[in-house]
C-alpha cells in the first residue's frame, strides 16, 4: 500500500499585537502516483507551475490583518488524496470573519493529466503545463501559458490574460461574464476556440502565419475592430471573415455588450 507523504515545515510565524499583518508558510511534499489535482481556495492566489520533477510541492502562506493572532489558526489547508482514482484534493477556506487570505503555490509534474482550479475571490495564474486545464473564478485576474489540448475557464468578474501555444486537436473554451478576456494566439494546429461574453471587452492577438476562419457575434455597432480579417462580412450583428485556406484555427466569439479586436 502507497501512502501519502507530507512534510511540514513551518518556516515562518509572526504573532505580535504590534505587526499589521501576521503570517504562517507551509510546504508540504505529495509523492504518491496522482493522475489529477484539485484545488480549491475560498479567498487568496493560486500559483501553479509544471516542472520536470515526479512529485508534487504544495506551499501556503497564511496572512491575516486581524490583532487576534490566533485567528491565523482558523486559516485551514486540507489535503487528500485518492488511492482509487489517483486524484489529489488541496482546499484552502478561512471562516468569513477573519481578514485574511490563503496564497497557495504548487508545483507539480508538466504532463499531470488533468487540473481543477476553482478560486472565489483571488487571482490565478498557470505555467508550464501540457495536461487538460478546467478554471471556475468569481473575481480576480487569470493569467498564464497554456500548452494543452484542452482548456476550459468560467469567470464571473475576472481579467484574463493568457498566451495560447497549443497542441494539435486543441480546444478552448472561454466564458468571462464581465472580465476583458485577452489571448495572444501563438501557434494553433486544427484549434477550436470558443469565448463568451456579456460586457467584458475580448482581444486576440493572433501570431502572423496562422489561418484562420472567425465567426462573430456582438450586439453593439459599430462591434468589431480588425486590422487582419479579410473577406470581411456583416450581416445582422453576425460577422464572418476568412484568413487563408487552412482550418488551422476556428474562432468563434459571442460578446452581447461588448468589443472585439482581432490583431
Amino acid at each position: 500500500m502507497r501512502y501519502i507523504i507530507l512534510f511540514f515545515i513551518l518556516l515562518a510565524s509572526s504573532c505580535t499585537f504590534n505587526h499589521p499583518k501576521i503570517s504562517d508558510i507551509e510546504k508540504f511534499r505529495v509523492r504518491n502516483p496522482v493522475s489529477s489535482v484539485n484545488i480549491y481556495n475560498s479567498d487568496g492566489d493560486i500559483d501553479i507551475e509544471g516542472w520536470n520533477e515526479d512529485f508534487i510541492e504544495i506551499t501556503s502562506e497564511k496572512i491575516i490583518k486581524s490583532r487576534i493572532s490566533q485567528d491565523i489558526l482558523l486559516l485551514k489547508i486540507n489535503i487528500i488524496y485518492e488511492k482509487n482514482t489517483r486524484g489529489l484534493f488541496i482546499t484552502a477556506k478561512k471562516p468569513k470573519r477573519v481578514d485574511g487570505i490563503i496564497k497557495l503555490k504548487v508545483k507539480m509534474p508538466a504532463g499531470l493529466r488533468r487540473t481543477n482550479i476553482s478560486s472565489n475571490n483571488g487571482n490565478i495564474k498557470f505555467n508550464g503545463c501540457y495536461g487538460n486545464m478546467f478554471i471556475k473564478n468569481n473575481t480576480g485576474n487569470i493569467n498564464g501559458d497554456h500548452y494543452g489540448n484542452l482548456l476550459n475557464i468560467v469567470s464571473e468578474f475576472s481579467n484574463i490574460d493568457l498566451n495560447l501555444k497549443n497542441g494539435a486537436f486543441s480546444d478552448i473554451m472561454i466564458v468571462n461574464y464581465s472580465g476583458n478576456t485577452t489571448l495572444n494566439l501563438l501557434e494553433a494546429n486544427k484549434t477550436y476556440l470558443d469565448i463568451k461574453s456579456l460586457d467584458g471587452i475580448i482581444n486576440l492577438f493572433v501570431s502572423k502565419g496562422i489561418e484562420y476562419k472567425a465567426f462573430l457575434k456582438t450586439n453593439i455597432v459599430p462591434g468589431v475592430s480588425s486590422n487582419l480579417l479579410k473577406n470581411y462580412k456583416n450581416t445582422k450583428n453576425y460577422y464572418s471573415a476568412k484568413n487563408g485556406n487552412k482550418d488551422n484555427l476556428v474562432i468563434l466569439v459571442n460578446s452581447s455588450k461588448a468589443l472585439i479586436n482581432i490583431k
